[in-house]
């Protein structure tokens, strides 16, 4: 799992070990409600220096937190670095990284969501790893990719809670991002790629729906793999009823794209360059030029496998847009406000910027609009 602080990526790393705990080790009981105020005594655990030693246990002190990390001081080192801080007995946090004069870690709440992103549950008092029934019912049962009715293949996005929204020390977020708080989704299968000009093609022929803005009979012969443009909102929804799918909501739509460890961009915490995401090709449209072929960018596919969630064609999801609405959207499965006046597009696209293409954006239009910059990809319900 990993998160930035500074501009700099930390991590840990997180052996997981289903079944009973091994022989000779003694499982820690975690502490998941605790809260700093500062100046709390803590002991630190970690790999020792010297070879003497068996472990380098020291005493620290909890200064504060700074985003999602624990800030301790102490005579911790390097070495310290994936053990557990302990609090009366209690794990509060896994050590990072330590510096000079102060250290960081992850709390237990941040690590407990980052596990159950992969199906294991982290006791309070474990006797074992344990894997959450449904996770394993869906990972055991449930293909990872599956073909849509319109052929487009479409990947797996499993179960469970994830956190929506952007950390406070992402001085590139807007406000309509914040509070980043923690959802539980249902599973789903999510489009692998946009949908393409020769996809949409064969539906409006088929269902006498008008072209869409900006087409011509070029279109198909030179930019078939292209995401098509010029779709509105009840273009897009009616195109994914006719496939048999749905527009994904924002929140499945977040989730498609970064996971569940908070990276910023669907290949991780890396600033955006030309190998990664087709954005920041300027104004000019040039009937199709700019854009892509779906799949072009290996490099910045999400964690599920999915493409292009970052810059190519904004996408439409299926929620009405409310500025404030993460501070009172529920926590399992949120669909958006009941109405509004705008949609919700993410993605970002081929003419924006950096900032824009972040997984956590979120960008607004009416429904009724058609551009050059604007596209969509369907998702669908994992049967029951």
């Amino acid at each position: 799992m990993k998160g930035t602080k500074g501009g700099d990526p930390r991590g840990v790393a997180v052996l997981v070990v289903p079944g009973d705990v091994p022989r000779g080790l003694t499982a820690l009981p975690v502490d998941s409600e605790f809260e700093s105020h500062g100046g709390e005594e803590v002991t630190v655990i970690g790999f020792p220096r010297v070879p003497a030693v068996p472990w380098a246990v020291t005493s620290g002190t909890v200064t504060g937190q700074e985003g999602e990390y624990l800030v301790f001081s102490g005579a911790a080192s390097e070495g310290n670095s994936g053990g557990p801080i302990l609090l009366n007995g209690k794990v509060i946090g896994v050590v990072t990284e330590v510096l000079a004069q102060h250290g960081y870690a992850v709390p237990i709440p941040i690590l407990r969501l980052a596990l159950r992103g992969w199906g294991v549950s982290l006791e309070a008092t474990p006797k074992a790893a344990r894997r959450l029934p449904e996770e394993k019912g869906e990972k055991e049962q449930r293909p990872r990719q599956i073909t849509g009715k319109d052929g487009a293949p479409m990947v797996l996005i499993p179960a469970g809670e994830f956190i929506i929204g952007s950390r406070d020390d992402d001085k590139s977020a807007d406000n309509d991002e914040r509070p980043a708080h923690s959802v539980y989704l249902d599973g789903f299968y999510i489009d692998q790629y946009e949908v393409t000009t020769s996809r949409y093609g064969e539906f409006f022929q088929e269902t006498n729906r008008p072209a869409p803005a900006f087409w011509s009979e070029q279109v198909l012969k030179q930019h078939g793999r292209k995401p098509v443009v010029g779709v509105h909102w009840n273009d897009a929804a009616a195109y994914c009823s006719w496939a048999g799918k749905r527009l994904p909501t924002e929140a499945e739509w977040e989730k498609a794209a970064r996971g569940t460890d908070q990276r910023l961009y669907p290949w991780g915490n890396t600033v955006p360059n030309q190998q990664l995401a087709n954005y920041n090709r300027g104004f000019e449209f040039k009937n199709y030029e700019v854009l892509t072929d779906v799949g072009s960018f290996e490099g910045g596919k999400s964690p599920y496998g999915a493409y292009d969630m970052a810059g190519n064609v904004w996408e439409w999801t299926a929620d009405w847009y409310d500025e404030s609405y993460y501070r009172t959207s529920p926590e399992r499965n949120p669909k958006g406000p009941s109405s509004g006046e705008y949609r919700v597009l993410r993605g970002g696209s081929w003419g924006n910027e950096s900032d824009s293409v972040r997984s956590a954006h979120r960008n607004w239009l009416t429904p009724s609009k058609r551009y050059v910059n604007i596209g969509f990809r369907c998702a669908r319900d994992v049967p029951k």
